[in-house]
């Protein structure tokens, strides 16, 4: 990254009914050595104790709830709005509640969004959680004769073979 300060991101993580996956992420959010950032909560439409859990466990946390499970598309633009509209945040993160993170993993996100200007979207690779070396994703290709798009990488084991960033979409 440059000298300049660093962008801030917007984290959302979208729970319902979920609090033991939902503090596990979060308490993995804690370990980033990204220096600007700051995460929200989207709970849509818990019936359950969840959110009053998660707030004793992590009190600092911004939740917003939703009064009604308003669908993974949806949860999601509201804590994307929030995070644009009062945070101020330059980019947003979107999580799932159960993903642990390597704690440099934002950082080289930014690096490499902020490096090119033709980017708009950056995503890391991602393991299968029963089997760590297992990757489950490593981004796409989009052919726009077809509408087709193909993932790289689903479960091939990884022996660095996927170590080099590039831009996935192809115009």
């Amino acid at each position: 990254m440059t000298s300049r300060n660093p962008p801030k991101i917007g984290i959302v993580v979208l729970n319902i009914n979920q609090y033991e996956h939902t503090v596990n992420g979060f308490r993995s959010l804690a370990e980033l050595t990204y220096p600007n950032s700051e995460a929200v909560l989207v709970d849509n439409g818990s019936t359950d104790a969840c959110v009053a859990q998660i707030q004793d466990a992590l009190p600092e946390l911004k939740i917003l709830r939703n009064p009604t499970n308003l669908g993974f598309s949806e949860g999601n633009n509201i804590g994307i709005r929030y995070c644009i509209r009062t945070l101020g945040c330059d980019h947003v993160l979107l999580l799932n509640n159960d993903t642990e993170l390597d704690p440099k993993f934002l950082t080289c996100l930014v690096d490499r969004l902020e490096g090119d200007d033709r980017l708009a979207a950056v995503a890391p690779k991602i393991y299968f959680y029963s089997d760590r070396e297992r990757i489950w994703d490593f981004g796409g290709l989009y052919d726009e004769e077809t509408g087709n798009l193909s993932t790289i990488g689903f479960k091939e084991v990884d022996r660095g073979q996927f170590e080099r960033s590039e831009p996935q979409y192809r115009c």
